[in-house]
């Protein structure tokens, strides 16, 4: 029998050499416990929870749920990090309550409260309860001052790291770390000053170590003593004191997030410029399409407004693909370029060796006429063939020196030349077999492009048939990403490729991850070439992208009170200059698994199972496989909660007011979602594939809203407008309502964001003063439905307006605010799959969904 579990499996290697940090002193005030409960069994989707041998009742002096207990029980569990911070607030259940009502059902005065513990049977509506209250104090650093990472950086599923492999599996959570090393950040420290490592295992220098020995500093990774450099010898007592002082002044002892520039030492090879190489769809879908004008026009807007400076060290080609390859020489002197057509697709070859990849400092008056020129070239071509495999082979040819990016416009499938597809979507196929690649033609060109440091981004636009299963390859294996359109009528193809014009980019990176020992990682997810176990080669390094890592505990941690996660990105700038990003966070250990569980970070986790989950898919399993492993997913963690209490009341499903609280909904945003959605009628798996990647490829944020969409009333949006920018992912989400159709009762205004889209939802019941606030209209019968919302003289449309630019800043997404009437309280047909919360097309709503994994839990 197959195990579709997402979680841990149980293996544990404890070394008995680890090397020890000092002796801490542990604090007197510890959690009581009478019994050591037995990690839970594997559960697989076929079976429920086995419940471990029998459980004693722990002694608790106070009946009341949130109080913390006095210890008086015969055997304590100690964290060694209690000494250092406060002892964190314990949040037990009483073993006689029986008066059920001390649990908290959504009618209390304070739902934030972080002791609160919830019913989530007979919680309607979890997001009333707040967001994540797990408050662990701060990790200090060497100075004494707190230094955290800006949030979206790293973030791990675990606030509080088990400190061995057998109490992470008492818990029963996924353990891993969500990143974005590229995130644009609001402050970013530069030093100049030189770069100090550890001369073992060569983590850089960072707020988490410690001074010992008066003069020696000690990695937090592997634990050596190394010597804080001195400028000369023999230096007296006096000056050998300030010398440290001096050497904790340095910036990376004080910030989390640090940018070096790297001396010559790191450049494995000689600059010599950046390269983007453009790949035209001209086929006749492609006309039909339109692109081609709006992709001319942002690119003629970038290369007029770009630096002098980079101008000087950047070289551009063009690329058209239809049934032959079209290639266009620039000569100096010359104001069109000459087209050459390569007809000989099995083994195309560069006619001449200069004047396709050209700089553009040179030719940039001829490739802006060349620009304007280009969307109507073609207009009477009535090719319906496609040879992008062998117009990628070409490219290759073309920019194989220096390396560079390349961007490919896809509205067709490739159908003839190298690596030609054909129309799977048409043959008796399964789901399952038309998510594997058809051949490995492009998987192999990704592979061996990305050692040439050449990376692709791929835009795929149109409703036609293109096996992007296939396609999506070339950029999953160089660190790209795609991007996804139906129609040029009505998505943000414009804005998405301004900013992707415009955004910050890096060139032949180089990303480490180095983990405290006892730590491990298990497997990368995501877009990305793993080049050794905790090493990425990225010939692209984009602010966009982010990945997941499945970690797991080799060693034990019981004799250290913190561990370290350090992620440091080795890149190229767009100026010729080498760098270093330098990522560090610093979590505490402990051996108490209800510590752990109300730890768990809701953000990364979700962002960690979806990337899970949609690898499982890739590699073939089945829908039913994924969506078992996904609701086994939900059932562990409450379950383990659930056997570690080991008291609650049958007929209810307690979880602390903690991120596990939000598991549930999450899972079953994901169920519903299109990749794992099983009553959609799958027309065209394209979408699926698009799906997985603006699922697993992105920000966690946009993870998150794409997995359970924001709603929320309009009066509610306009007060974060701003410092929105700023903002962090709880301060957005406040005040958000239940994505129940119900929702929408009132006579008000509604918006709706699911990470790829924002709607503005009209009730028909909203009063015309209202209406006339955004609309220039006076009633709601004259509003336009799902249309482009337009901004009008009022102050409250001009908030909603910024409110929108500033959150399409904030993210990599581009997208367009559409208007949508709401009809008689109900939500229409095109919107109501993001109200996931509500029943649809027979399926469990979420209450429903969660009285069944209560019955999974307390069936044995």
């Amino acid at each position: 029998m197959q195990n579709t579990n997402l979680m841990p499996q149980m293996s544990m290697t404890i070394n008995q050499d680890h090397m020890p940090m000092n002796p801490v002193n542990v604090s007197t005030n510890p959690v009581t416990v009478q019994t050591a409960i037995n990690p839970m069994p594997n559960m697989q989707h076929q079976q429920s929870f086995s419940v471990p041998p029998t459980l004693q009742k722990a002694n608790f002096s106070s009946p009341i749920i949130g109080f913390n207990p006095q210890t008086t029980a015969n055997q304590t569990c100690k964290s060694p990090i209690d000494n250092l911070q406060p002892t964190y607030p314990e949040m037990n259940v009483a073993p006689n309550m029986q008066n059920y009502n001390h649990l908290s059902m959504g009618n209390v005065q304070r739902i934030d409260d972080p002791l609160r513990i919830l019913d989530l049977i007979n919680t309607t509506n979890v997001w009333e309860t707040g967001g994540d209250n797990f408050d662990e104090t701060a990790m200090v650093t060497i100075n004494g001052s707190i230094s955290s990472l800006e949030p979206g950086i790293i973030q791990s599923t675990l606030r509080v790291i088990p400190e061995s492999d057998k109490i992470l599996q008492k818990t029963r959570l996924p353990f891993g770390i969500a990143v974005s090393p590229f995130k644009d950040t609001r402050v970013l420290k530069t030093s100049k000053s030189g770069i100090i490592r550890c001369g073992a295992c060569r983590t850089y220098l960072n707020p988490f170590v410690k001074i010992e020995r008066r003069f020696k500093w000690k990695c937090n990774i592997c634990f050596r003593l190394n010597s804080i450099p001195k400028t000369r010898d023999n230096y007296t007592m006096e000056e050998n004191d300030e010398h440290v002082l001096v050497f904790l002044e340095r910036p990376e002892l004080r910030h989390s997030t640090m940018q070096f520039v790297a001396p010559d030492s790191y450049c494995h090879r000689t600059f010599n410029c950046s390269i983007m190489a453009f790949v035209f769809d001209i086929s006749k879908i492609a006309k039909n399409q339109r692109y081609l004008e709006v992709a001319c026009r942002q690119l003629s807007t970038r290369i007029s407004n770009m630096d002098s400076n980079l101008k000087d060290n950047f070289l551009i080609t063009f690329v058209l693909v239809d049934e032959f390859i079209h290639l266009f020489k620039f000569t100096i002197g010359q104001p069109k370029p000459k087209e050459y057509i390569i007809s000989d697709i099995d083994d195309p070859f560069i006619p001449f060796p200069s004047g396709f990849a050209i700089a553009l400092d040179k030719f940039e008056t001829q490739i802006l006429d060349f620009l304007d020129l280009l969307p109507t070239m073609f207009e009477s071509n009535s090719s319906d063939s496609n040879c992008l495999g062998s117009a990628l082979s070409l490219v290759k040819q073309l920019i194989q020196v220096f390396g560079g990016r390349v961007t490919i416009f896809q509205t067709s499938l490739p159908n003839v030349g190298q690596g030609a597809l054909s129309a799977r979507h048409k043959k008796d196929l399964t789901r399952e077999q038309l998510l594997l690649v058809a051949n490995d033609y492009y998987k192999e060109m990704s592979l061996t492009c990305t050692d040439l440091l050449i990376g692709f981004d791929l835009f795929a636009i149109g409703e036609c048939y293109k096996d992007l299963s296939t396609l999506a390859c070339l950029p999953k294996y160089s660190n790209g990403q795609l991007y996804q359109y139906a129609s040029m009528g009505e998505n943000n193809f414009e804005g998405d490729f301004c900013r992707y014009l415009n955004r910050e980019l890096g060139i032949d990176g180089l990303l480490k991850i180095r983990f405290t020992a006892g730590l491990g990682i298990d497997t990368f997810y995501s877009n990305c070439f793993v080049k050794t176990p905790d090493s990425v080669n990225m010939p692209i390094v984009s602010p966009d992208s982010g990945f997941a890592v499945k970690m797991f505990i080799e060693e034990s941690l019981d004799d250290i009170d913190r561990v370290a996660i350090q992620v440091a990105l080795l890149y190229t700038a767009s100026n010729g200059s080498r760098k270093v990003r330098v990522h560090t966070v610093c979590l505490p250990v402990s051996n108490d698994p209800l510590r752990i569980i109300k730890s768990f970070d809701i953000v990364p986790a979700v962002v960690l199972l979806a990337n899970m989950s949609v690898d499982k898919m890739n590699q073939g399993n089945s829908l039913e496989d994924c969506r078992d492993a996904l609701f086994n997913a939900a059932t562990d963690g409450l379950g383990a909660y659930h056997l570690l209490n080991c008291n609650q009341t049958k007929g209810h499903l307690l979880a602390p007011n903690s991120g596990i609280k939000l598991l549930p909904i999450y899972v079953f945003g994901l169920l519903k979602h299109l990749c794992f959605d099983d009553n959609r009628k799958l027309k065209n798996v394209d979408k699926v594939v698009g799906g997985c990647q603006y699922l697993t490829n992105y920000s966690q944020e946009l993870t998150i809203f794409q997995v359970c969409p924001l709603l929320k009333r309009i009066d509610d949006v306009l007060k974060t407008t701003k410092g929105l920018k700023d903002l962090t992912l709880p301060e957005l989400m406040k005040d958000r309502l239940p994505l129940f159709s119900a929702s929408l009762n009132t006579a008000d205004i509604y918006f709706l964001d699911n990470g790829l889209n924002y709607y503005i939802l009209v009730n028909q019941l909203a009063c015309n003063d209202v209406i006339s606030d955004f609309f220039d209209v006076s009633s709601f019968d004259r509003i336009e439905d799902l249309v482009v919302y337009k901004e009008i003289e009022t102050s409250k449309s001009k908030l909603l307006s910024e409110y929108i630019k500033t959150l399409n800043k904030r993210r990599e997404k581009y997208n367009k605010l559409i208007v949508v009437k709401c009809y008689d309280n109900e939500v229409p047909y095109c919107m109501y799959k993001y109200f996931i919360e509500d029943k649809a097309d027979f399926k469990l709503n979420y209450i429903e969904f969660v009285e069944t994994i209560k019955n999974r839990i307390t069936s044995n």
